[in-house]
């Protein structure tokens, strides 16, 4: 076995000669040995100012994320409250903050949740950890890196999914943030009353005042021009809920939908949308004491009668001069509208037949004026002429509608009909012999003073009785209804003018009154036209007026519902136009200059210092005023919300707790990393100790490149060198381990 050799070099020499050396080294400056001088640097967890500046960004994230959700919780918190509490004196302020945190939320939780898996992967491949666990949360500072690292990751785990859904909360947060909540109005709800004319009370009440008083002088004062001034105001208000001063009309049942079954008086029905609604009248109910406030709201129930008419059939005949006379009584009248007088007829019947007769359109005019004209230069009979035959009956409504108003725009949404007018189908006799000029018999607005004579007598009563019952429903107390009595005679009266009320002026036929013709026959020979109510129950006027007399409408074309409804709104409008006129020129929803007065009855004073008749009743409403606007949350949004900035909290903390753990250099994430320990890059062999960006830092001016590092060899090897020459470039047709 060979020895080893000792060179000269291994040699030290004793150590007293060493303290001589250094004796004559401390005496002369020139012989000390060059030797590294002590380092400052590659000491890690010292603080330095990049590691100070980084606590410190990392304290004033958190401090951003904290604030974040003290202002989630914030408005949270103002849920319910008023918008002019004092102690939330800065609602609108902390809405406007939180509109800001839109733009902000994206950028600090990118910058807080990019920070924490960067340090978080350090503190873990501190203290040991797999590459595929370290591969995860260094490839997940952006929603694209976490995205492609998590699914390229293989298993595809629960923990993944939760990063990929960390880096979706930004953008809905985002979103959720501007639906956090609104102010919203609130309403406070009281009790209320709401005066409103008892029609039927004002019926009466016009009954009396004219009872005194010739029949004729009547129809005299109730003038045709009332209801033509009426009807002028009414033509853009048909289809309307309100009539032209905003009172509430009353739908007819032929706009209701069908019960379920039979009658009910209990069954509230509802408007059929599926058709227009018909009015039973184009004049509304004056109604008192609504609230002009904005926004406030008034429902209540206004018990109510009107006529309701049912047609089941409509005919057509022919008449000459003499079936004007003898079978219809019809001389001087537009249009007949006969009562039927039924042999087993009492006092107490509900409904009566009724039928309407008027001209008919006849489409050979020119041939019908030629023979008119032979007959009146030859002895020739006048030619027959088409009529209408509408069979119907008429009966008293009692109903309760369901009103709600908007300060002061009212409509009705639904009814309870108390009563069922039942269509009379049966045939029976109309004896035209009912004299309405004579009074002098029978029943008057007080008593009756004989048996009733079915001939003469039958509308004479008068008044609705509340003292007789007459086979409808009991009145409800509530809604404040009378029971049933015989028919008004205000509808006889209405049943009788209403024909006059449809022309402008008496109309004389000279010649033909010569020859004993009636009147309503030389209407028609003489081409004078249909009437506007004669026009409006052909179903395609809307007005009363039109300036198209002829011909005469064809009524077989209406639909027998349509033709009904029109005929109720008809009877009901002129009824309602003797007793109305006073309170159309009253103001009763409006306060200004003054509200409405009422002396201690209840009755209504005029301004002219008259006092109405009738009093008017009242009804219990239900008024909803505006009340404090007040704050509401949208709880699923500020729960998005208050999780992401728990999130940002909790990961900005976590942060700032490595920023003082971790030692480790920050090398996660940087292109310079992959120059660490890299035998390619020759006289490149910075600190292990720096950061990515100290040492890319230190590197900024050397040029690499991704190349083959092993040219000469058959199979290539691919890493980060210096050498920029061609044969370190990649090549397709080249094998690289």
């Amino acid at each position: 076995m060979t020895s080893p050799t000792i060179n000269k070099e291994d040699f030290v020499s004793p150590i007293h000669n060493l303290k001589r050396v250094q004796s004559l080294q401390s005496r002369e400056p020139s012989i000390v040995v060059d030797r590294p001088l002590q380092r400052k640097d590659g000491y890690l967890g010292r603080w330095t100012l990049p590691r100070v500046l980084s606590v410190a960004f990392g304290i004033l994230q958190l401090i951003n994320a904290v604030h974040t959700l003290q202002l989630v919780f914030t408005i949270a918190a103002m849920h319910g409250k008023p918008e002019d509490d004092a102690k939330y004196y800065s609602t609108k302020t902390k809405l406007r903050e939180i509109s800001l945190w839109v733009t902000v939320t994206p950028i600090l939780f990118t910058t807080i949740m990019g920070r924490f898996f960067s340090k978080f992967a350090l503190y873990r491949a501190q203290t040991g950890i797999t590459i595929g666990t370290l591969e995860r949360f260094v490839g997940c500072q952006s929603i694209y890196t976490a995205i492609r690292t998590q699914v390229t990751m293989r298993p595809f785990t629960i923990t993944s999914l939760g990063m990929i859904l960390l880096w979706l909360l930004p953008p809905f947060a985002s979103q959720a943030v501007l639906h956090l909540g609104e102010f919203s109005d609130t309403y406070n709800t009281t009790e209320g009353t709401v005066k409103y004319l008892p029609l039927i009370q004002a019926a009466q009440d016009t009954v009396k005042a004219s009872e005194d008083v010739s029949m004729p002088l009547s129809r005299l004062l109730l003038s045709s021009a009332v209801f033509f001034q009426i009807s002028l105001l009414m033509q853009s208000k048909v289809s309307s809920p309100r009539d032209f001063k905003d009172y509430v009309k009353i739908p007819s049942v032929h706009s209701l939908m069908p019960g379920n079954g039979s009658w009910n008086p209990a069954e509230w029905r509802q408007l059929d949308a599926s058709r227009p609604t018909t009015y039973s009248s184009l004049m509304g109910i004056p109604i008192a004491g609504l609230s002009q406030d904005l926004n406030t709201e008034t429902t209540f129930q206004l018990p109510s009668r009107h006529w309701a008419v049912n047609c089941s059939h409509i005919d057509s005949s022919m008449l000459d001069q003499n079936d004007f006379n003898h079978d219809y009584a019809w001389t001087h009248q537009a249009f007949v509208m006969d009562l039927a007088v039924p042999n087993n007829m009492t006092a107490s019947q509900s409904s009566w037949p009724m039928r309407l007769v008027s001209m008919k359109g006849n489409p050979q005019w020119d041939a019908f004026a030629d023979q008119v004209s032979d007959a009146q230069s030859e002895p020739a009979p006048l030619p027959k002429v088409p009529v209408n035959l509408a069979y119907c009956s008429i009966g008293a409504q009692n109903v309760v509608s369901n009103v709600s108003c908007s300060q002061t725009s009212c409509e009705v949404n639904s009814m309870l009909l108390l009563n069922e007018v039942q269509s009379a189908d049966t045939s029976v006799p109309y004896l035209s012999s009912i004299n309405v000029e004579d009074q002098s018999w029978g029943c008057n607005s007080r008593s009756c003073n004989g048996p009733l004579n079915q001939w003469k007598d039958v509308w004479n009563p008068g008044l609705w009785d509340s003292d007789s019952q007459d086979g409808l429903s009991e009145g409800d107390p509530n809604h404040d209804l009378a029971t049933g009595g015989t028919p008004v005679q205000g509808l006889r009266m209405v049943l009788q003018t209403l024909s006059r009320a449809s022309v402008s002026q008496e109309e004389r036929f000279t010649y033909l009154e010569s020859k004993n013709i009636p009147a309503a026959y030389a209407r028609y020979t003489d081409g004078i036209g249909a009437t506007n109510a004669e026009l409006w129950l052909n179903g395609t006027n809307d007005g009363y007026v039109s300036s198209q007399y002829y011909p005469w409408p064809d009524y077989s074309s209406v639909p027998i519902a349509d033709f009904s409804a029109r005929l109720e709104t008809l009877i009901n409008t002129w009824w309602q136009s003797f007793y109305m006129p006073p309170y159309l020129q009253a103001d009763l929803l409006h306060d200004r200059p003054a509200p409405p007065a009422f002396d201690a009855a209840n009755r209504l004073v005029f301004k002219q210092g008259d006092t109405s008749s009738t009093p008017f009743n009242d009804t219990a409403a239900r008024v909803t005023r505006p009340g404090r606007r007040v704050y509401r949350c949208r709880w699923p949004h500020m729960f998005v919300a208050m999780i992401t900035s728990v999130v940002m909290v909790v990961a900005g903390g976590v942060t700032v707790v490595l920023e003082f753990v971790v030692v480790a250099p920050d090398v996660f994430g940087f292109a310079s990393t992959y120059t660490r320990d890299n035998v390619h890059l020759p006289g490149h062999a910075e600190g292990s100790y720096k950061s990515g960006v100290q040492r890319a830092s230190a590197m900024r001016d050397v040029r690499v490149r991704i190349g083959d590092v092993s040219a000469r060899e058959v199979v290539g090897h691919i890493s980060l060198t210096t050498d920029l020459g061609p044969t370190t470039v990649l090549r397709k047709d080249r094998q690289y381990d």
